[in-house]
């Protein structure tokens, strides 16, 4: 955070943490409704897409290890299918957050599609030892162990993807 936003944390007695997490909070409920305005003010998908890659970059700018604005950003980099950018995001957003489920899980995603199939099972077992509750990274792992003719270890993540909950 910048020297104005420490001193307004001092002033306030919270912590730059505790403003960062709050930040993040807002714009995480917000980032869709954020994209959907800006849509509909510039009337252009592209123009929009790119005022909130712009909206990532300045965040980026202030915090270069803003894992949340790394995770956003690649999930819409997936939306205009670039790939590429996409990946390098998600490393980004989990070499900021090791912990960072969500961005495993996607970046998982991202592997699976683009058939790095051993690298999609390492990223969704990593989710599962993160959130072993998370069922759908037991369900798409499984997924993956059918592509690779692993149908035991499949069957096995289908059932608990299933005892989770997860009915797709």
């Amino acid at each position: 955070l910048c020297d104005v936003s420490r001193r307004y944390c001092e002033t306030i007695g919270r912590t730059a943490d505790d403003l960062r997490e709050a930040v993040e909070a807002v714009y995480r409920q917000e980032r869709d409704r954020v994209l959907a305005t800006l849509i509909r003010l510039l009337g252009d998908f592209d123009r929009a897409e790119a005022a909130l890659q712009d909206a990532f970059a300045r965040a980026l700018a202030v915090d270069h290890k803003h894992a949340d604005a790394y995770f956003h950003r690649a999930r819409a980099h997936l939306q205009v299918k670039s790939w590429k950018s996409a990946l390098e995001d998600f490393e980004f957003a989990i070499i900021s957050r090791p912990n960072f489920a969500a961005a495993y899980f996607q970046r998982g995603r991202l592997q699976h599609a683009q058939k790095r199939f051993a690298k999609a099972i390492e990223d969704y077992t990593t989710v599962i030892s993160l959130d072993p509750g998370f069922a759908p990274a037991y369900n798409n792992r499984g997924r993956v162990w059918v592509l690779t003719n692993q149908p035991e270890k499949a069957a096995a993540d289908y059932a608990k993807a299933v005892s989770l909950g997860d009915t797709s």
